[in-house]
This record gives structure tokens, sequence and C-alpha cells, in this order.
């Protein structure tokens, strides 16, 4: 008797665990979405105006009010010896904000968005008579890739504030430019709530699917109607499908040259490294049938060094 009484216990808590868990898969709404650690899908999500001013004033603290938000964007004319492109920009009469995603980090990630940031101030100047700055430029870096730096400390979210500090400590309030960098990967109990929002579905998103019940905010519901795997055009996935084979590519190639470089410990290792590096990239990228002019832009190579490698490498 003390037997069956102990079978049905136990049947009981079996039956009951399963109901439970039932009720709450049924509450649960899991959907598949496309990662937002690719440009084709965070330029869709980000780039509504809503998303994009709602997204600023969460991070920044600061309210913007534009009509459009350009992805891709380019100065008329290149400041600067380099040509840089903005993943998403906006402006209005005082502000200027520019948003950057990076997922395979590289060594010179915090050079080249601090390069970005100053490009932005630069621009503003056009006459040796005046190089007041018109705009507060601000530039927000969302990094979704593994670190790969040694003496680096992990973050969710870190701010460089170009502002001047006088010997007792009180800032000069002179220069309000500010660049974020943001890290989904490391969300902590000191990441600012309202950010942390934002970093959590960014996070949640890179196993392709996602409960869409924990996120109530309005905005966010927006960010994921655009992200939805069924919401995703054949021409968006096939963009995505060829980011997904460079990010590998690129991240093996540079693996691959920073252990070279690493290896021989001289600056013309490190630079023959990364020549082989892009080279690297240029002859997986054609294996994979990715067009000559997507592959030119990806690696800021000319069409005919290109066609260059693919001669020498690629047999028809």
């Amino acid at each position: 008797m003390h037997l069956i009484k102990s079978i049905l216990h136990f049947a009981f808590y079996i039956l009951t665990f399963a109901f439970l868990d039932a009720i709450l898969r049924k509450e649960q709404k899991v959907i598949r979405v496309v990662p937002l650690r690719y440009d084709t899908v965070f330029k869709k999500a980000f780039g509504k105006p809503e998303v994009f001013c709602q997204f600023v004033k969460d991070v920044l603290g600061v309210e913007i009010h534009v009509e459009r938000v350009i992805p891709g964007w380019r100065y008329p004319e290149p400041v600067g010896f380099v040509d840089i492109e903005y993943d998403l920009f906006a402006e209005d009469t005082q502000k200027r904000i520019i948003v950057e995603l990076q997922h395979v980090r590289e060594e010179d990630l915090f050079d080249r968005f601090l390069y970005y940031h100053l490009i932005a101030l630069v621009e503003q100047v056009k006459s040796y008579a005046d190089y007041q700055f018109d705009k507060t430029v601000y530039t927000v870096v969302l990094v979704t890739g593994k670190s790969i730096y040694e003496n680096i400390p992990e973050f969710s979210y870190a701010v460089s504030n170009m502002d001047a500090v006088n010997e007792f400590g009180e800032s000069l309030s002179v220069y309000p430019h500010r660049l974020v960098f943001l890290n989904p990967r490391f969300l902590n109990e000191k990441t600012p709530e309202s950010i942390k929002v934002w970093l959590e579905l960014i996070a949640d998103s890179m196993d392709e699917q996602l409960d869409e019940t924990r996120y109530t905010y309005p905005t966010l519901k927006k960010v994921i109607d655009e992200i939805k795997s069924d919401n995703i055009t054949p021409q968006e996935l096939k963009v995505i499908k060829d980011e997904a084979a460079w990010e590998q590519t690129k991240r093996n190639a540079f693996e691959e040259g920073h252990e070279k470089g690493l290896q021989e410990g001289r600056q013309e290792g490190l630079d023959e490294g990364r020549r082989q590096e892009k080279k690297g990239i240029v002859i997986s990228m054609l294996q994979k049938g990715i067009e000559l002019n997507l592959i030119a832009e990806i690696t800021g190579l000319e069409l005919e060094d290109i066609e260059d490698i693919k001669s020498r490498n690629i047999t028809n």
C-alpha cells in the first residue's frame, strides 16, 4: 500500500509539472528571426526613423526628430584620405548622429571608429576663418562579436567624453561630443536600464529565435517585426547569406593573419599577414560565387586587383 501511494504521489508531481510546463509554453511565442549582427536587417530595423530616434534617446539621453535615416551615408566629397561610409546617419539642425554595427572585431576597431567620429566633426569646418562646430556629434558603435583584446576589459557600455576638465575636477562643458560603444555580450547589473532593453533584444536574436512575449516596449516590437524570418525578402536573404559567408571568411583569415603576426613579431610580418588576409578573403568570396562588385565594396580593393587574384587562384 505504501508503495502504491508513493507511485501515485510521483505520478501526481509529474503530471503537475507537465501541466505547468504546457501552460508556460502556451504563454510563450517563440519566433524565427534573423540575427541583428547582419548589416542588412540591422539597417532595415534601426533605419526606421521612429526606432532610430527612440534608440538614440535611450542610449544617449538626447532628443532628435528626423524624417529620414540614411543607410550607407557618404559625404559628397571624401574627407581626409579615406572615403568612409556610415551604417546609419541622421542629423537635425543641432545634432549629427552616427550608428555603426561591427560584428567581427579587428585590431584597429577602436581607432577606426574614433576616426569616423572625428571626421564627422572635421567635415563641418568649411573655412579657416570659422572653426566652430555647428552640430554636436554622437557616434554609437554596436559591437556584437567576441572580444580579441587581452588588455581591454569587457563592457556592455563604454563612453568617450571629449570634454575638458580643469585641475579642480570641473567640466568646462565645451565639447559635448560623445563616442559610445555597446556590447550585448556582457550585460550586467551596471548596464543602464534604458540601454539594457535594447542590448537584450540584440543578444536574444543571435541564436535566430526569440520569445516575442518578453518584449512589451512598442519600439522593440517594431524592431522584431522587421527581423522576423517571414518578413525577409529573397533579395535581402541573398545579401544576408553573402554577409554570413564574408563574416566567417574574414574571421578565419583575420585569426590566421593575427597569429602569423604574433609569431613573427615584426612589422613586416603584420603587413604581410594583412595582405594575405585580404587575399584569402577575396579567394574565399570568389569560391562562394560572390559578385566582384560586392567583393570590391567589402574589401576596398580595386576591381582590377580582384580580377588579378581571380585569374591567378581560381580555376574555371
